[in-house]
């Protein structure tokens, strides 16, 4: 990686060094370790960089289909409209694609 200019910039290449090392030794991730807290900022910051889309999310806690996990409706089981929003509607959006080269 390139010298940080900017102290945002060492202290996000430290961490992301860091992860990559950790995510190596611990999980035999080669390829770089997932980003998503920064990638969570980015998109926070510049929204634009990311195609997201709205699907009804849950965590499991019940042990039907899984436990502890969380279960996007990618399917639409559930039948809901895209106008379905909050509780009992499509409550999350979800990052489905960015644009790599400008989140780095």
């Amino acid at each position: 990686m390139p010298p940080p200019a900017t102290p945002l910039r060492h202290t996000l290449s430290t961490l992301i060094l860091f992860f990559a090392h950790t995510y190596k030794e611990t999980f035999n991730f080669v390829d770089g370790p997932p980003i998503h807290d920064a990638l969570t900022i980015a998109y926070l910051s510049r929204p634009e960089m990311f195609k997201v889309k709205r699907y009804r999310v849950d965590v499991e806690l019940t042990g039907t289909h899984t436990v502890g996990e969380t279960v996007v409706d990618v399917w639409n089981y559930r039948g809901l409209g895209e106008a379905s929003w909050g509780p009992d509607g499509k409550n999350c959006l979800v990052a489905e694609s960015a644009d790599v080269s400008a989140a780095f």
